[in-house]
């Protein structure tokens, strides 16, 4: 079941990661997500022009998004509205390097407000991206075992779509 923390219930000190592998499908979901076609970013190409093909850089924004994720979903969880956020990107995530994603509460101000530490470290504890995500938490408890159904139900289809149009070539830049 997904479940979310209210304004009341979290605490400084309150912490949520997620683990998460930067995969080639992740990688052309975002660029037709996104339009960021930058060539660093796709998978299966030469950006560097040697006549080899190079591991794809995620976008840092991407990167970001997974932040938005434990957000998001964990902590404080669904009924979160994003005020603003703060980034450092200081090394890179490639495709195929695993993710782990932290979010730690700093403080709480009134009305609601939660400040969060931010924070993306590679498999090989390089911290690729920290900063600050400052939230409306929720006031109420909302969730349901119906959200995590949903949350299945699109990870299922996103994975087969982005499947299929890695087979078949991206159509924006017409290459297989």
């Amino acid at each position: 079941m997904v479940t979310n923390k209210t304004y009341e219930q979290i605490e400084v000190g309150d912490s949520a990661s997620i683990t998460r592998t930067c995969t080639a499908n992740d990688l052309f979901i975002f660029a037709n997500a996104s339009g960021n076609l930058n060539p660093l970013h796709i998978p299966d190409i030469d950006h560097t022009g040697d006549g080899k093909t190079d591991r794809a850089i995620a976008p840092s924004m991407w990167v970001g998004t997974l932040i938005s994720a434990v957000l998001g979903n964990i902590l404080p969880g669904p009924g979160t509205i994003y005020r603003g956020q703060t980034f450092r990107f200081l090394e890179r995530a490639l495709e195929g390097d695993t993710l782990t994603v932290t979010v730690r509460v700093t403080a709480k101000e009134p009305d609601g407000i939660v400040l969060l530490a931010t924070q993306v470290t590679r498999d090989d504890g390089a911290l690729i991206a920290d900063g600050e995500a400052r939230v409306s938490a929720p006031s109420a408890r909302c969730g349901s075992s119906r959200m995590r159904f949903l949350i299945s139900s699109w990870n299922a289809t996103r994975t087969s779509t982005a499947l299929s149009r890695s087979r078949n070539g991206c159509r924006r830049c017409r290459r297989r």
